[in-house]
């Protein structure tokens, strides 16, 4: 079965980079990468288990970096409303999914960043009578 993060991280990084917003999704920070682009990281994950079923709470963060800060604007609005209808598959059903915190920055110099940090649960699907 696949990991709660792995599936997680997948499903995030499949949700924003179907949707043309950035020129690249990546698992962790590019080396080079043309603006606008996002970077999803799984921090913490912790047990969140139940009776009979396995449960996972992860810290998740997306950080979006743009060098035009009216666009990064336009692009958090659009990428929360796209992360509202997150699908982590078969595997793990997405309990609950918030955004705990979002804050921008801008590296003297550089481009600017939108940092969202949410906590997701996910819990595995309950196992059929046969099993």
């Amino acid at each position: 079965m696949t990991s709660a993060s792995t599936a997680l991280q997948g499903a995030l990084v499949a949700k924003l980079d179907g949707s043309s917003l950035f020129t690249g999704v990546y698992h962790d920070a590019p080396a080079r990468a043309l603006f606008p682009y996002a970077v999803v990281n799984c921090n913490d994950e912790r047990d969140w288990s139940c009776v009979g079923r396995d449960g996972r709470e992860i810290s998740l963060q997306l950080v979006l970096w743009d060098e035009q800060p009216s666009r990064l604007l336009t692009r958090e609005g659009e990428a929360e409303v796209l992360l509202e209808a997150l699908d982590t598959g078969p595997a793990w059903h997405l309990s609950t999914f918030v955004l705990t915190g979002k804050r921008r920055s801008r590296n003297p110099g550089g481009p600017w960043s939108c940092t969202f940090e949410f906590r997701a649960r996910l819990i595995e699907p309950e196992r059929g009578a046969s099993e």
